[in-house]
């Protein structure tokens, strides 16, 4: 097994494709839109749990959410992942049904306005979104 860090990329859609797991080490929403392109893309995710960022991650992928600071479950369940290849490959597969079903276009667009209206009204927290509701 290898791991690579391979920094930034342009075509964030094609490099997707070529990871087998992806790492999430936020710890805010800023970045959120990674892990649905991640899913949408077929690749499993591990990483911190964070309040709006579960709402985004597939409900078979939610056990891949670790506490953040909690380093030795986040090497665990990288650990299970990257050994276990027929789960990971079942996550993949999960994942992007649960994008295509549960998140649609308008959906989305809806999100990304609220968000956005929150960042310009100066709030510091965004407020709960539908997704959490669900």
């Amino acid at each position: 097994h290898t791991v690579r860090f391979v920094g930034a990329h342009a075509d964030w859609s094609g490099f997707l494709g070529h990871l087998d797991l992806y790492l999430n080490l936020e710890r805010d929403v800023r970045r959120s839109s990674y892990l649905l392109d991640a899913q949408a893309a077929g690749v499993p995710i591990a990483g911190f749990a964070i309040l709006r960022g579960r709402a985004l991650v597939a409900e078979s992928m939610q056990r891949n959410l670790v506490e953040p600071q909690d380093y030795e479950s986040f090497t665990k369940v990288i650990w299970r992942l990257i050994y276990q290849s027929k789960q990971r490959q079942e996550l993949a597969q999960q994942g992007v049904r649960w994008v295509r079903d549960a998140l649609s276009p308008e959906d989305m667009t809806t999100s990304y306005l609220d968000i956005y209206a929150e960042v310009l009204a100066g709030r510091p927290e965004p407020s709960a979104s539908r997704f959490e509701a669900a």
